[in-house]
């Protein structure tokens, strides 16, 4: 688990819901930082970073998107191409579906 500012320790729970939060806004389409963070913050409330700024979160943010690859096996990353974040690797996707139900 990572340190909050303050020395206090963040809530595994926390930690995993702003991961599923980050995993849910790629899911919908190519977005920037911002938005990736502002999801977070939608679904956790404005504490969801423990009201850091700067490099602290950006540590955060960066540690998140890393649990999500050795937790999930999601790799999150940015694409120049398409100018944003996508959803560069997933090792075991959560939705396994048949071809035949993908097409009704």
């Amino acid at each position: 688990m990572a340190q909050r500012q303050g020395g206090g320790r963040e809530s595994t729970w926390q930690v995993a819901r702003r991961c599923l939060a980050l995993l849910r806004r790629v899911q919908q389409g190519v977005t920037d930082r911002a938005g990736l963070l502002t999801a977070v913050y939608a679904s956790e409330g404005d504490e969801a970073y423990g009201w850091t700024e700067g490099s602290q979160l950006s540590k955060r943010f960066d540690e998140d998107k890393r649990r999500l690859w050795e937790e999930l096996g999601v790799r999150i990353g940015y694409d120049k191409t398409v100018g944003g974040y996508v959803i560069a690797e997933w090792e075991r996707p959560l939705l396994d579906l048949s071809d035949e139900h993908i097409q009704t």
